[in-house]
């Protein structure tokens, strides 16, 4: 395991490497999701001039939902941790069912469905991943317990 000490290794080479790697498939799950979200909007009708925003809608919830659930499940109750898993569900079925709707509609048949299903799943996955990387470590065992303990200042150094 590679780490820095008390920042752990998401503070490292490895994690800042890991962080930029995955903000580099979700941006990239994001344009593609978009491009074809946005030309499903303009396809059934609505004004090409504001069809960007009902890309940014749905995967733009995706984001925002797999931010709230890893803030909500460390500080806040079930409901608000339930309500944020409910959006990202929604929010990923309705993406990724665009998208293969889109593959449909333009002639490209299920296996382009299947295909345009893609990056909305690597937008969600890895934003997750992204979110989950930047969290400070927890200790997984003792000794990382007490130093934790002893930096916090929840335990004098005497003690230790």
């Amino acid at each position: 395991m590679v780490s820095t000490g008390a920042g752990g290794w998401n503070r490292s080479w490895v994690g800042r490497i890991s962080v930029v790697g995955t903000g580099m498939l979700a941006l990239g799950g994001f344009t593609l999701s978009f491009a074809a979200l946005r030309d499903l909007a303009v396809k059934v009708g609505m004004p090409a001039d504001l069809a960007w925003l009902w890309p940014l809608l749905i995967d733009g919830m995706i984001v925002e939902a797999t931010l709230a659930v890893v803030a909500l499940s460390q500080r806040s109750s079930r409901r608000a941790v339930w309500y944020a898993w409910f959006l990202l569900a929604v929010g990923a079925l309705v993406s990724v069912g665009s998208n293969g709707a889109h593959a449909v509609i333009t002639g490209h048949g299920w296996a382009g469905a299947a295909a345009a299903s893609v990056p909305p799943v690597v937008l969600l996955a890895t934003t997750h991943l992204t979110v989950l990387l930047m969290a400070s470590p927890e200790p997984t065992d003792s000794t990382g317990l007490m130093g934790a303990l002893v930096e916090t200042g929840q335990i004098g150094r005497a003690h230790v």
